[in-house]
């Protein structure tokens, strides 16, 4: 018996040596495929063909798709030595590469996820005024990957259909509670005492609800330290004392009046005031805190009405009044500026740093030759006006300056006389 296989096997060869001569026996598959009675040309021809021939019939829950050889990335790769390729498989002779997007190409293909969320979540819960856990759900979707693997299988077979399917997966939702809600009702229940030079600040769940929330995951409680950075300075605006303290000013008429000083005064830090509460809430519970003061400069006590060298305007009454060391030199009328036309004099307490003899009064629409200019601030100040023909009563509501102190030309140099560098003047 060996010795007639081995005179086939001789046979064979000789003969393959012959190609006209040679014809495939009955029985031979070359990759999977049936060659016999084929000579060596017209069996390559037929396996090279296959790829653009071969078809695959996918049923997938239901619904069938035709797959092409193109489809299935179907290449063929022939030995030179044909004859010893007999009996190998289709596996051996034939490439099969799966696109990316199979998936795509099949009918019944649904990877979509069943019944919604499965995570845990933090949630606020508005009655109770705290963050809860709400409990994932359980979900199910298809995973592919044994269909696929089953689809490959058939094609390396070149099975002319094939019925898969996927298996499903059933995932089951977080039911524990999650760490992050006792973190957030922590910062929540924290109250914080912010002590100021002036009083005390309370900051509690009503402040904190708005600088709290929960990250994109779901999961992770967040503090927002830009928000407390804003309440922090909005806090150290409140509690500061400028250094335009507000004193109070007895008129002549005996009305008491706030002024500005423009000494003194402190303001709090309000960067070390953010990281305070920042780590104060992250930390819980109750604590005070102490706000840091920056002091200010220092201050001068403001007594006998500046001195006793000022003057003083009286808007509502259109009067001037000049004091020396405390007793009234002069008092007069004058013209302040015009309401109607939002051109009023401006009110605070001043200084005069010009005071200048036989200038012009030059703006957009005038070119005015004064005796006495007495600037108390920016292009503001007293100087006589010899256009107005009278002064005093409710001119200055309708027709009044554009916005300097129109004084009588004949008072103009005497009040000239008793000013200098310096001196204060008040206006209200």
């Amino acid at each position: 018996m060996k010795r007639l296989i081995f005179l086939f096997a001789a046979l064979t060869v000789i003969l393959c040596g012959c190609t006209a001569l040679y014809r495939f026996p009955e029985g031979a598959v070359i990759g999977g495929v049936d060659v016999a009675g084929l000579n060596l040309e017209a069996a390559a021809e037929k396996l090279e063909a296959l790829p653009e021939a071969y078809t695959l019939t996918v049923t997938l829950d239901g619904e069938t798709t035709v797959l092409t050889g193109a489809d299935l990335f179907m290449t063929c790769h022939l030995p030179e030595d044909l004859c010893s390729a007999i009996g190998t498989k289709a596996e051996d002779i034939y490439e099969i590469t799966l696109p990316p997007d199979i998936l795509s190409r099949l009918r019944g293909v649904d990877i979509s996820r069943k019944d919604g969320m499965e995570k845990a979540r933090l949630v606020f819960d508005p009655t109770s005024q705290s963050y809860t856990t709400q409990t994932g759900k359980d979900w199910t979707w298809n995973d592919y990957s044994p269909a696929v693997q089953a689809l490959s299988a058939a094609a390396r077979e070149l099975k002319s259909e094939v019925t898969v399917a996927p298996e499903k997966i059933t995932v089951s939702g977080e039911k524990d509670p999650l760490p992050g809600a006792a973190t957030a009702n922590t910062w929540l229940g924290t109250v914080l005492t912010i002590s100021f030079p002036d009083g005390e600040e309370k900051v509690d769940r009503t402040n904190i609800l708005e600088w709290v929330s929960v990250d994109a995951d779901g999961v992770t409680p967040l503090l927002d330290e830009s928000a407390i950075g804003a309440y922090a300075t909005n806090m150290a605006q409140a509690h500061s004392v400028a250094a335009s303290d507000a004193r109070v000013f007895v008129t002549t008429s005996g009305k008491s009046i706030y002024l500005q000083n423009a000494y003194g005064g402190y303001s709090v830090n309000a960067e070390s005031l953010a990281k305070a509460l920042y780590s104060g809430i992250l930390a819980g519970g109750q604590t005070t805190i102490e706000a840091e003061i920056l002091p200010g400069e220092p201050g001068r006590t403001v007594v006998d009405n500046f001195g006793g060298d000022y003057v003083e305007v009286d808007i509502p009454n259109q009067t001037v009044y000049c004091y020396r060391n405390g007793a009234l030199v002069l008092q007069t009328a004058c013209v302040t500026g015009c309401l109607a036309n939002g051109d009023g004099t401006p009110t605070g307490v001043y200084s005069f740093y010009d005071l200048d003899r036989d200038v012009w009064l030059t703006g957009p629409t005038w070119n005015d030759w004064v005796d006495c200019w007495m600037g108390f601030y920016g292009s503001y100040g007293l100087h006589d006006a010899n256009w107005q023909t009278e002064f005093g009563g409710d001119i200055y509501v309708n027709d009044g300056s554009h916005g300097c102190v129109n004084l009588p030309p004949e008072v103009a140099p005497t009040l000239y006389g008793y000013l200098y560098y310096g001196m204060t003047i008040i206006l209200y």
